[in-house]
């Protein structure tokens, strides 16, 4: 399958990234374990990559040229997850009827993508499984999605690696002129708030 990628989305995968006669691979940094990177590196740059294809798939399937299915977008990010994580990631969605313009489609994958997979690094700690839930609704001209697990939470902190997890979401929603709201209390919840644009 091949995955069309727009300039902003190579700037948050490309340093996990070489490009050669057989197309991206992951790359290592010199004086690591070479497990190091075949462990950490590809697992983080296939996940994105999974991330904007089941984006582009939404993309695709969508009924016009303007706006895709939020519920669908949802749907298909979740089904890469799960077969990555299985059942031990418990995830449950609220998007019915919402409608996203066609250029946050990728931003708002790579969001999904980056807050489950942290979801379920952070939360699991020996538990049998993480719960995670998704919601995505209108509110007037904005559209807002929620991200909430059950894990232990964390203190979020300024980081400038624009590739690490949460850099990522926070580059994601300035993409698509969105604020991210951050709450750490009983697990953690993110809120992410667009201009809808339609």
């Amino acid at each position: 399958m091949f995955v069309w990628l727009d300039v902003d989305a190579v700037e948050f995968i490309g340093p996990f990234l070489r490009f050669g006669k057989g197309g991206a691979q992951p790359c290592c940094n010199e004086g690591r374990p070479r497990h190091w990177w075949l462990f950490s590196v590809h697992a983080s740059a296939s996940e994105r990559v999974d991330a904007m294809a089941a984006a582009h798939q939404a993309l695709y399937d969508a009924d016009d040229l303007e706006s895709v299915d939020g519920h669908e977008l949802i749907g298909k990010v979740c089904a890469t997850i799960r077969n990555t994580f299985g059942p031990a990631l418990e995830i449950t969605t609220e998007a019915e009827g919402v409608k996203l313009p066609n250029d946050s489609a990728v931003p708002i994958a790579l969001t999904l993508n980056e807050l489950l997979t942290n979801a379920f690094k952070y939360g699991k700690n020996g538990r049998e499984s993480v719960r995670v839930s998704i919601r995505l609704r209108r509110d007037d001209a904005y559209i807002i999605l929620t991200v909430q697990d059950d894990g232990p939470g964390f203190t979020p902190r300024n980081t400038g690696r624009r590739a690490s997890g949460l850099g990522l979401v926070r580059g994601m929603a300035k993409q698509i002129g969105g604020t991210l709201g951050i709450e750490s209390q009983g697990g953690s919840t993110f809120t992410l708030r667009f201009a809808s644009r339609g």
